[in-house]
């Protein structure tokens, strides 16, 4: 019984030591990302208020006011994860390296496409982190009545160049196994 209360006495003081050591800093994260996102949602709201003033386009407006928003949250995330000693600038430097060698790839492909209208630059980035995957989207203006055309061109001219620059593209693989009753 002794050892019991003295086991559970060790828990209550380890509970303690770290509850002290790193309560701070889990209440300043949690503080940090509780103002980052309302910070982030009142920016977007701003953003999309005055673009809506302008008469901009309402998908344009959306588009980059969530882009604003998610530029916020994906900030405070780090500067909250930094509250922990943990530095994730390796793999920040990660993603803009992919999102400009895409955007150098993509540059004259979709500069040699007739359909494309090139009074807007094209927007290249990281669309969605996937299961086993990073999806980069890219978004250029053309005719509605040419969009499915032109965006087959632009898939295949993507593929196209990451295959001669030997870039493989990784598809799921299952193994089937077929037992049968001898």
């Amino acid at each position: 019984m002794k050892d019991e209360i003295t086991a559970i006495q060790k828990m209550i003081d380890t509970l303690i030591e770290f509850s002290v050591s790193y309560g701070f800093q889990v209440v300043g994260a949690i503080v940090i990302l509780i103002l980052g996102a309302v910070a982030a949602s009142w920016t977007a709201k701003i953003i999309l208020g005055l673009m809506q003033r302008k008469n901009i386009d309402i998908t344009l407006s959306k588009f980059l006011s969530n882009i604003v928003k998610i530029l916020i949250i994906t900030f405070t995330v780090i500067i909250a994860l930094g509250k922990f000693g943990i530095t994730i600038a390796p793999f920040i430097a990660a993603i803009g390296a992919l999102a400009f060698g895409a955007t150098l790839a993509l540059q004259g492909t979709l500069s040699k496409n007739s359909n494309v209208n090139n009074e807007n630059d094209p927007i290249i980035g990281i669309k969605n982190f996937g299961d086993s995957s990073v999806d980069i989207g890219f978004r250029y203006w053309v005719p509605t009545v040419k969009y499915y055309n032109t965006s087959y061109a632009v898939n295949l001219a993507v593929f196209n160049t990451l295959k001669e620059n030997g870039i493989d593209i990784p598809f799921p693989q299952r193994d089937v196994r077929i037992v049968s009753k001898a």
